[in-house]
């Protein structure tokens, strides 16, 4: 839940006095980028990865502003400690900014950056495992992390019927990732995850240096065809870490439940995380 101070521009805000105008380009143009890092007791688990991340998409998406990579930094730190939360959530947002005509890009851009107090993760995800639902779907620029997230909202009742956690996404027989996670599968003990067309998750990475003397870990393409043969399948994402997945719609992964392999991977990397 968005609580607390937020910062805006220059200036710390209440987030529920906080407001973007009708003219933004978020709006008319799903023109935005943002990131979103996990908080724990004051602590930012990889912030510079994700600052990096955050400014190659403002890069990438050729949407500017004022502030450097240290202070984004330090504004990060401030309100961490304003807030005081203990678990919480960090999105930093950019938009296109304020349009006279709904299409033209003005000079100055609106930059937030906002703080989601958390708590304590349902250990049941990790017993039980997690049902996707799946969509024929490339997101567009999967290198640039940014607000439109259409296909997925549009998906939204289709979840609920399977009580799903999240959308994978295949095109053209080739999975690439769920909407909000990196999707990988295991076969005959070893790793295999997309390589291409996806947003290169943070926790991925660290995940991939983590296991990589570990296990044989292979990047290449992932047949939506060759889910029923796989052994275990699980996901990562910066809320939750290793996630296992146990049903995909109407498919079971291997035996429907969590896998020997996917709880050591658990064990071994969300403690830590």
């Amino acid at each position: 839940m968005l609580k607390g101070i937020a910062y805006h521009q220059d200036s710390w805000v209440q987030s529920d006095k906080l407001y973007v105008h009708i003219s933004d380009l978020s709006i008319h143009r799903a023109y935005a980028v943002f990131d979103y890092m996990k908080e724990k007791k004051g602590k930012v688990p990889w912030i510079d990865a994700y600052l990096d991340r955050f400014f190659r998409s403002l890069n990438l998406a050729g949407i500017g502003i004022t502030q450097t990579k240290q202070e984004v930094h330090d504004l990060i730190h401030d309100m961490i400690r304003q807030n005081g939360f203990g678990i919480s959530g960090i999105k930093l947002l950019a938009t296109g900014g304020y349009s006279p005509n709904g299409f033209t890009v003005p000079d100055q851009s609106n930059f937030f950056i906002l703080n989601y107090k958390g708590k304590q993760i349902d250990p049941v995800i990790y017993q039980n495992g997690i049902v996707l639902i799946h969509d024929d779907f490339q997101r567009p620029n999967p290198e640039i992390k940014t607000t439109q997230y259409f296909n997925t909202a549009q998906l939204y009742q289709k979840m609920l019927k399977h009580k799903a956690d999240d959308v994978l996404y295949h095109h053209h027989g080739i999975i690439t990732e769920t909407s909000r996670a990196n999707f990988y599968v295991i076969k005959n003990g070893g790793i295999r995850t997309s390589g291409g067309h996806i947003l290169s998750g943070i926790t991925r990475k660290n995940f991939l240096k983590t296991f990589k003397d570990k296990y044989p870990i292979d990047l290449g393409d992932l047949y939506f065809s060759d889910l029923k043969n796989i052994d275990e399948a699980f996901i990562t994402s910066t809320t939750r870490g290793v996630v296992p997945v146990v049903k995909i719609e109407d498919l079971l992964i291997g035996n429907g439940e969590v896998g020997s392999i996917t709880k050591k991977l658990m064990a071994q990397f969300n403690d830590k995380y």
